[in-house]
């Protein structure tokens, strides 16, 4: 759920981050992988989909970046997707300002640079034009928790750990002072939870749809939780109505539903405000081995 932080974010600051093409120097990039086939599916085509377009994929959970990823997300999740967008709605710009701002907040509250160590692994990926360097693709993938057949936020997951920690005597919590999350999962949570990784936020700039930049940034996400972080599956959340996108996951990228949430908790717009509304929408949690 999205919520309102005490992070500020300069308006004009955003109003130029929609309008720019390159922001400057930018994170991580992702260097090429040389023991695994990613290099090889990048250049798989399935029936009737135009060749992968040159990319090049980034990690960066600087503030500047992820300000910019909330204003992509709200022009091409939010306002960009026909299952979102209501007929006939139409928003102003102050409006979508207010959505830009809690986007962005939200981004650097789960994914952002903190003080503190994070327990959990969390990634902001961008996929930028080779050429221009304009930012046409984004993922995010998170450690959490799956309590039976819940996925729980991040956040919720983190304070489980901890209290599990801190319910061991001295010597127990120092042998799992820096344990990661799947360590802690395993030997002191219960047999029904387990810790999982999730793929979210996963958007293509319109002009830059239907030339494989979605397929690269999954199969990114994919080689990260796999070979960078140890998983051996990843999950990752969705309507059950939400058709283009069950299309996407299922039969081009190999996403199998194991589960259905009916009245999951789903957000809307509000579009004379630009804040997030939760809803009950039935929502399947989706998996691929790795």
């Amino acid at each position: 759920m999205l919520r309102h932080t005490s992070i500020v974010i300069s308006l004009s600051l955003l109003i130029r981050l929609s309008n720019v093409l390159s922001f400057g120097s930018i994170g991580y990039v992702v260097p090429s992988r040389q023991h695994n086939d990613v290099t090889m599916r990048l250049q798989m085509t399935v029936e009737e989909s135009p060749p992968l377009a040159p990319v090049q994929l980034i990690i960066d959970d600087s503030e500047a970046f992820l300000n910019h990823a909330g204003s992509f997300l709200v022009s091409n999740f939010w306002l960009g997707s026909d299952h979102h967008v209501l007929e006939g709605k139409s928003m102003s710009d102050d409006a979508r300002m207010n959505l830009v701002i809690e986007q962005a907040a939200d981004l650097q509250e789960k994914y952002g640079e903190r003080m503190g160590k994070r327990l959990t692994n969390c990634a902001v990926i961008g996929a930028l034009d080779e050429e221009t360097k304009e930012l046409i693709g984004l993922a995010t993938l998170k450690e959490t928790l799956r309590i039976d057949n819940d996925v729980v936020e991040s956040e919720k997951a983190e304070s489980i750990a901890k209290n599990a920690v801190a319910a061991l005597g001295p010597k127990q919590r120092r042998e799992y002072k820096n344990a990661p999350l799947r360590k802690i999962a395993e030997e002191l949570l219960s047999s029904n939870t387990k810790a999982v990784c999730v793929m979210s936020n996963l958007a293509v700039g319109k002009k830059a749809r239907r030339r494989g930049v979605a397929r690269a940034l999954c199969f990114e996400v994919e080689a990260m939780a796999g070979e960078d972080w140890g998983f051996d599956e990843v999950h990752l959340l969705v309507e059950s109505e939400n058709t283009a996108a069950r299309t996407l996951y299922e039969k081009k990228l190999g996403y199998k539903p194991v589960f259905m949430n009916e009245d999951a908790i789903a957000l809307r717009i509000d579009f004379e405000t630009g804040d997030f509304l939760e809803i009950k929408q039935d929502t399947l949690i989706m998996t691929k081995k790795l």
